[in-house]
């Protein structure tokens, strides 16, 4: 999640407490902009976040995530919030948490006269979804499929994803590790989907080797670190992702299937975890592609 965000968040919290009904129809009106979907974000970076809101007429708001600079908007509102600001607000809020259960523990820290400083735990079924989403549009965008430009170049083009995903790092530290493992497997994917062979140049590394690299790199550097409670999640969502793409990935001989089993053998605390679930697959299998990869998978185990 934007760090910026969070911190603009807890500073509304701060400035409008929810004990008026003036503050509580400024939400209102907000949540009724948002709600019928007359929010439009044009930008969000950890410095900004820029948009438009269809109102009475299309007024145009700047966030600024700095304390010292001041937030702007063109409507004629001399609040130090509008609604239109307000309004833009719970449009990127929402991409990350629930604005409406965000809104409820806001009212409650009012009443309560104490300011909430997200210390709950992170929905982190849904925090993964938008980890996914967020890293597939991200590779998406660099390669151009949307309007956003080509990037020439294979480290360019990484250093551009790179970028992007670095904005959504999130809040708690514990997941940074999680949150680019997921972010480069699904990049890498998503290349994997679009990149011609063919095209590669002899003289530079394609894409996906740039991605790999990374991934490799986040894989081990988590293996180092303390696994945060809430990680279970995250793996068994991998895992699953993995292992039906190592058991039904026809192309076995070229280099993405055994990336996907080396991927899929490395998210088990251990061994004996790893083993235990490969003896279970062996019991289950069915088809043909999924025996090249148990064997692959023993090898991998065995080395």
């Amino acid at each position: 999640m934007n760090k910026s965000l969070i911190e603009f968040a807890q500073k509304i919290q701060t400035d409008l407490p929810l004990t008026t009904d003036s503050a509580n129809k400024l939400v209102d009106e907000a949540m009724g902009l948002y709600r019928q979907y007359r929010v439009q974000i044009l930008e969000n970076n950890e410095k900004n976040l820029f948009g438009n809101v269809r109102d009475q007429e299309k007024e145009s708001i700047v966030i600024n995530f700095k304390p010292t600079i001041k937030n702007s908007c063109s409507c004629s509102s001399e609040e130090p919030i509008c609604r239109h600001q307000l309004a833009l607000f719970f449009a990127a809020f929402d991409r990350y948490q629930s604005v409406t259960k965000w809104i409820e523990r806001w009212k409650l820290a009012s009443e309560q006269n104490e300011l909430h400083h997200f210390s709950y735990s992170v929905d982190i079924e849904v925090e993964l979804n938008n980890w996914i989403w967020f890293a597939e549009e991200a590779a998406r965008r660099v390669l151009g499929r949307n309007g956003f430009g080509n990037y020439y170049g294979e480290y360019n083009f990484f250093s551009a994803f790179t970028r992007e995903i670095q904005t959504r790092m999130p809040v708690d530290p514990g997941l940074e590790n999680l949150y680019l493992i997921v972010s480069f497997y699904f990049g890498l994917k998503e290349i994997w989907l679009n990149e011609d062979p063919e095209t590669v140049s002899t003289y530079y590394k394609s894409k996906s080797e740039y991605f790999l690299e990374y991934l490799e790199s986040a894989v081990y550097s988590y293996a180092e670190a303390q696994i945060p409670e809430n990680a279970e999640v995250v793996l068994k969502r991998l895992r699953e992702e993995t292992q039906l793409a190592c058991f039904t990935n026809k192309d076995y001989l070229l280099q993405k299937w055994p990336v996907y089993c080396w991927f899929w053998s490395e998210l088990f605390a251990s061994s004996k975890e790893r083993r235990a679930e490969i003896d279970r697959l062996q019991l289950v299998a069915k088809d043909v592609f999924t025996k090249p990869a148990l064997m692959f998978l023993w090898t991998i185990e065995n080395e």
